[in-house]
């Protein structure tokens, strides 16, 4: 499971004992999400730059978030709305249009690498995700890590950050929902009033976070998760570098979700699909390495 909230759920939807459950937690590129770079080469905070990553798109809340910052540029004309991030279709291309009409306080990056990212997060002071519906948004962590404070929609996955980081993460009511990612129209004026209030007061925090605190207490919290599955199958070796614990625990997991898959297509009567997946997992199971144990 990605969070508490959701290991309960599937506890009760599948009737698992919670104790089988792993929170599996967040993981983030550490090596590229970071403020430790030379003094010169990291950017100034501007206490009024907002940034958003994500899809174009209603669902993400980007319109929403669009009327809060017309609307808080009236009382902060130096604030500005940075997005990365892409899309297609009619939805996307309102958007663009929308973006090109508030060009003077907002500009569209497009689909940006990770370490351009990185780069335009360590710049702001504030990320900002409106979505109507998330799983465990890793953009949260990765922000937080370049030192930013979060503006969010309080959903399961977003509401594990504010948590683990309380005072940082200010997360914003959402709307009352006509289906999983649709809100009800009625609903959406309360909710961009109370975004834009949010965003409003974390822009005008202006003591500065210690992101390299924050990121280790970040990474902290989805650390337990390998350490459970190492200390029992694989204990690692000194040399081992976290990144490397991380993918190989991964890789485990991959394998064990092939057999499941298995297992569900021979119960389903495609006797072929499963020899195929369980061949293929025999495969990678010989192919790759193992832990060596100290």
């Amino acid at each position: 499971a990605l969070h508490g909230l959701q290991a309960e759920e599937i506890a009760q939807r599948l009737n698992i004992p919670a104790d089988r459950i792993t929170v599996v937690g967040a993981g983030y590129r550490e090596d590229i999400f970071h403020t430790q770079v030379p003094a010169p080469e990291l950017p100034a905070k501007a206490n009024r730059s907002l940034v958003y990553a994500g899809k174009l798109s209603n669902a993400k809340g980007v319109p929403e978030l669009l009327d809060a910052v017309e609307s808080l540029a009236w009382d902060m004309p130096e604030l500005h709305l940075h997005i990365a991030g892409g899309g297609a279709g009619e939805e996307a291309n309102a958007i663009i249009g929308r973006i090109h009409q508030l060009s003077s306080h907002v500009t569209w990056h497009g689909q940006l690498s990770p370490a351009q990212l990185a780069e335009l997060l360590r710049g702001a002071s504030v990320f900002v995700l409106p979505s109507f519906y998330e799983g465990l948004p890793l953009v949260v962590a990765e922000a937080i890590a370049c030192g930013c404070r979060v503006v969010a929609t309080d959903l399961p996955g977003t509401r594990y950050f504010a948590e683990q980081l309380p005072g940082v993460v200010k997360l914003v009511q959402p709307p009352a929902m006509e289906s999983i990612d649709r809100p009800r129209a009625a609903a959406l004026r309360a909710f961009r009033e109370n975004l834009s209030n949010t965003v409003a007061r974390a822009v005008q925090q202006t003591e500065s976070l210690d992101a390299a605190r924050l990121a280790a207490r970040v990474a902290a919290s989805s650390a337990h998760f390998e350490a459970r599955i190492d200390r029992t199958e694989h204990p690692p070796t000194q040399s081992q570098s976290r990144f490397e614990q991380l993918k190989q625990a991964t890789s485990r997991w991959i394998r064990r979700g092939m057999i499941a898959a298995c297992g569900l297509a021979a119960w389903l009567g495609c006797g072929q699909l499963a020899l195929c997946v369980l061949a293929w997992t025999g495969f990678r199971q010989r192919a790759s390495p193992r832990v060596a144990e100290s």
